[in-house]
């Protein structure tokens, strides 16, 4: 996943002691991290190791006062760390992180962990952010039916997990097997663990010992276990206690990670138990995370009693339960999805994306002009970039996409892209944009000398040259960067996926071989595309396709539909001005948007 190269990130936190909450986004901050962002972590407390920058906060204090008091502290703190994005874990911290956000001017995302209270504040202030996330599939649900939010912005995407090490053999000893319950022990998870541990010691059949890891003190109603249970209380980390278990009780990320450590589960969390997991009741599992919510409760408890026995005789997982489990809560492809969410959500607030600007040809003066009216003059195009010098716009390539902040608009990047490779771009561009110390993208079509495609189609086309194999190396070699536009400018849809691959590929090694580097982006012929034409593009090497004028706002939704701007023969600098300040997509859709609803009933009418 390319990304924009540092984010500053804010997770917002509530609570009293270690949750699952916190475990989710100390992963989440880890994996970010790495990735080259800045994290802090705001919560009452924080349990687990991080290298996130974690800031102390009384988040959880319920009275008006004090929530008034941290949202000041919250905007000063945003402002002082040009913090971009606020993500909130929890109830409270998402009632104040909306509040700290819409001060800011800054996005927020709320990740759901469990079922939402129906208070009668959320119809002041719903608190779901720009964007919310559920961990699974019914509190989806829950929150599009029960709170009304509005699906469009409601996403499922799951805890991310990851497991440095892979399964090691089962304890090697039968004859004393082991049952480790792993949860807190207190509010209503509390209620289930004791529930449960009052049946499996009532049950002469199972004879095994029993570790309870979790909890920073032993509730008083659980003394009453003590000579049956060893209580090891809470601990930075479960790896070490569910490789020493032939059978781990637990929900949640518990489940997933005893999954992945090649442990028999049997699935209890605070709103269901599903049993023993198996690959006939996976998809229940991943609905419900793994019993931690689900419509109603359910509990059999002499059908659990069972199911853990079974765990003992089984001692093993379902390799098809671990594959699955492996790539639903893959860390690296979640992270990456919520980068890319980030981004959306500030560039859609911000109303801002760095603008990309389509050209093709560059001619001497307006009475050469010859062959479709896709040019500017040569002096338009020194205006053009005498402007965009002014106003301090930087040129990047999309080789430098990855390693700029496109998201800090104090740094105003824009990227410059040629079509077809006309001679012209060597002989007129070349030198301007040398000229004012620019550089630019050019997709030359390779399988053609000059504009067959367009003598094809209207034999009163002249026929205009193309860049030759001597030009592209002296560009190249000059800062110009080269992206491919297919071999011989066919519309990429009505071809057979074997022939884009075929397109596409030898248009890569072609200009692979002419430039002696690698080709990282293609530009569509005459920008159409659709899913096939995008996987083709993938498989073909790529890391960048782009369009013309549609696909999505923001770059990062769409690394293979990337939106451009048109540069037409009345582009002015006044025209272009209002091309580049960043919110023309926004702009162009509403347009389009506005027009289709004008058009809808004279279409149905028909």
């Amino acid at each position: 996943m390319r990304t924009a190269k540092t984010m500053n990130i804010l997770m917002l936190l509530s609570q009293h002691a270690l949750t699952g909450a916190e475990v989710y986004a100390v992963t989440v901050a880890e994996e970010l991290i790495r990735r080259g962002h800045r994290v802090w972590i705001v919560s009452d407390t924080l349990t687990a190791a991080t290298r996130a920058t974690f800031v102390q906060a009384p988040v959880r204090r319920k009275s008006l006062f004090a929530r008034a008091r941290l949202i000041l502290w919250l905007r000063r703190f945003v402002k002082q760390n040009r913090i971009q994005v606020i993500h909130s874990h929890s109830r409270a911290s998402a009632w104040v992180g909306q509040l700290a956000a819409r001060l800011c001017r800054i996005p927020h995302v709320v990740t759901v962990h469990g079922r939402q209270h129906l208070h009668i504040s959320r119809r002041f202030i719903p608190a779901m952010g720009d964007a919310t996330i559920a961990v699974c599939e019914v509190l989806k649900t829950h929150l599009e039916s029960d709170l009304q939010v509005d699906s469009n912005r409601v996403e499922l995407i799951r805890n991310p997990v990851h497991i440095e090490a892979g399964p090691v053999s089962t304890v090697s000893n039968p004859a004393h097997p082991t049952i480790s319950l792993i949860g807190r022990l207190d509010g209503p998870k509390g209620d289930v663990a004791f529930n449960l541990l009052k049946r499996i010691i009532q049950d002469a059949s199972i004879k095994a010992e029993i570790n309870v890891i979790g909890g920073t003190t032993i509730p008083d109603r659980f003394q009453q276990f003590a000579d049956r249970v060893r209580f090891i209380g809470q601990v930075p980390g479960i790896a070490e206690w569910v490789l020493k278990s032939d059978v781990v009780i637990g929900a949640g990320r518990v489940a997933v990670e005893a999954i992945l450590l090649g442990r028999p589960v049997v699935a209890v969390g605070e709103g269901c138990a599903l049993g023993l997991l198996t690959y006939g009741n996976l998809a229940e599992a991943l609905a419900t995370n793994f019993g931690d919510v689900s419509e109603g409760p359910r509990f059999e408890w002499n059908q659990i009693v069972a199911d853990i026995e079974a765990g003992l005789t089984e001692r093993r997982v379902e390799e098809q339960v671990a594959n699955e489990v492996r790539r639903e809560y893959d860390r690296e492809r979640i992270v990456g999805r919520l980068e890319q969410l980030y981004q959306h959500v500030l560039v859609m607030k911000r109303r801002y994306e760095i603008p990309v600007l389509c050209y093709h040809r560059v001619i001497a003066d307006s009475d050469t002009r010859r062959g479709h009216g896709i040019w500017v003059t040569a002096s338009q195009f020194d205006a053009h970039l005498s402007y965009l010098k002014r106003a301090g716009f930087h040129p990047i390539t999309f080789a430098q996409l990855n390693s700029v902040n496109r998201l800090d608009q104090r740094e105003r990047y824009i990227i410059l892209t040629f079509d077809d490779g006309y001679a012209d771009n060597y002989e007129i561009a070349l030198p301007l944009l040398r000229k004012h110390g620019f550089m630019a993208v050019i997709f030359p079509v390779l399988g053609h000398k000059d504009n067959a495609w367009d003598t094809a189609r209207d034999s009163g086309q002249p026929r205009l040259p193309l860049l030759n194999r001597e030009q592209i190396q002296e560009m190249a070699a000059l800062g110009i960067e080269f992206g491919s536009h297919a071999m011989t400018h066919r519309p990429l849809p009505s071809l057979t996926a074997a022939e884009i691959v075929d397109e596409m590929a030898q248009s890569r090694a072609e200009l692979k071989r002419i430039i002696g580097q690698e080709v990282d982006v293609i530009a569509y012929p005459y920008g159409e595309y659709n899913d096939k034409v995008k996987q083709a593009a993938a498989q073909s090497g790529f890391k960048y396709g782009v369009t013309t004028d549609h696909g999505p706002i923001a770059i990062s939704d769409d690394f293979f539909a990337i939106r451009r701007i048109i540069v037409f023969p009345n582009t002015t600098t006044y025209r272009l001005a209002r091309k580049v300040r960043g919110d023309y997509a926004f702009r162009q859709t509403a347009r389009e948007s506005a027009f289709s609803r004008r058009a809808t009933p004279e279409r149905n009418s028909k």
